[in-house]
Parts: structure tokens; C-alpha cells; sequence
């Protein structure tokens, strides 16, 4: 049979076998990295939803008057009276509230930052597992630091109150 050109059996399947083991290289390399894209994404949000959320407790505090904020720092609520002479609370403890001069509070079961100005009960922040607020000069200034649980934190140092 000289002269016949054409693929041989053993040809075909030597080809379709490097074919799939390439194949099925490239897969397990697309799917891994695909895998890492997603974890990736997740943690980059939940480090912006830390970022977030310290900005929130930072503006919260800055919109009251640092004359008049007071640190109960067994209950980690801050207090105090805003420029119209309204009294609003920031609660950092973890605990659901209901009260309705809750500018800000953290509700630890469900990992959230929320509002309840008014019976709302706005989410305004996700995805924290853990807030902390030290007192670091009394009535001056504490430091908050907030965390997820990729071991991400955001820590912010803020005046509460001017020194007399």
C-alpha cells in the first residue's frame, strides 16, 4: 500500500490523547484561576465595606457637637447632641436597637451598620464580623477598628471632644 496517503488508527489516537490531556490541563488552569478571581472579588468587597463603614462612623461622629460627646465605653455608645441641639447615639456594642435616635449601630448577628433615625432600620454597610473602640485619651480621643473575616481591618483615630 505505498503510496496511500492518509492517517494510520494509532496516529489518530495518539493525537486525540496528547489533544485531551491538553485540554484537560487547561481546564483544571481556567477553573482554578477562576476560582481565585472569585475569592479575590469578594475580598476586595468586603475590604471596601470595611472602608465604608469607617467612614460612616467617622462622618457620623462629625456631625455632633465635640463639646458634647460622651464615650460610655462599657456599652461602646457614644452620645451627643448635633449643631440643631437633637441628641443621637452611636452604638458600636453589636446589639439590635430600636430606639429612634440611633444615627449609627452595629447589629453583630448579621454583620451590618445600620441607621434608625426613625423606625427605618436602613443597612447602610455589610460583611463586618467585629467592631472595637478603645478610649485612647479619655473624652478626647478613641480609636475604632473594624474587621472581616478574611482578617481585613480598618482602623480610624477620632477626636470626640476638644481639649479644655
Amino acid at each position: 500500500m505505498k503510496g496511500k496517503k492518509g492517517v494510520t488508527l494509532i496516529e489518530l489516537i495518539l493525537s486525540m490523547g496528547i489533544m485531551i490531556i491538553i485540554l484537560s490541563t487547561s481546564m483544571m488552569i481556567f477553573t482554578l484561576y477562576c476560582k481565585k478571581y472569585v475569592y479575590t472579588c469578594v475580598e476586595l468587597e468586603h475590604r471596601l465595606d470595611l472602608k465604608e463603614a469607617a467612614e460612616l462612623i467617622e462622618n457620623s461622629i462629625g456631625q455632633l457637637n465635640k463639646d458634647n460627646i460622651q464615650f460610655k465605653g462599657k456599652d461602646m455608645v457614644l452620645e451627643g447632641i448635633d449643631f440643631h441641639g437633637k441628641v443621637y447615639k452611636i452604638s458600636l456594642n453589636g446589639k439590635y436597637t430600636s430606639s429612634k435616635n440611633v444615627v449609627l449601630y452595629y447589629y453583630e448577628n448579621l454583620g451590618q451598620l445600620r441607621r434608625n433615625l426613625s423606625g427605618e432600620q436602613n443597612v447602610l454597610s455589610r460583611n463586618i464580623e467585629y467592631i472595637k473602640v478603645n478610649e485612647i485619651i479619655p473624652s478626647r480621643l478613641i480609636r475604632i477598628i473594624i474587621g472581616d473575616k478574611f482578617q481585613n481591618e480598618e482602623t480610624r483615630m477620632i477626636y470626640i471632644g476638644e481639649s479644655k
